[in-house]
């Protein structure tokens, strides 16, 4: 995917956290195949030891493909 959106930028919107769980909000802009798209997205993040253990990426996939002109997120 960084091959085809190169210019891919990502933004945080905000975040919260609580103990060993959080969540941060995001808008990413790129350039894909259509042409210049931005979307927002949230992660969900589980840490261990001060450190990322798991990280859950939410975002409409459809909508994803639909603004970027890509068929996959491989």
């Amino acid at each position: 995917m960084i091959d085809a959106l190169p210019d891919l930028t990502l933004e945080v919107l905000g975040g919260a956290m609580n103990g060993d769980k959080g969540f941060v909000h995001w808008k990413m802009r790129a350039t894909g195949a259509k042409g210049p798209f931005e979307m927002t997205g949230a992660d969900c993040l589980y840490l261990r030891d001060g450190k990322v253990a798991e990280n859950f990426i939410n975002f409409d996939s459809a909508e994803f493909r639909t603004l970027s002109g890509l068929c996959a997120l491989t």
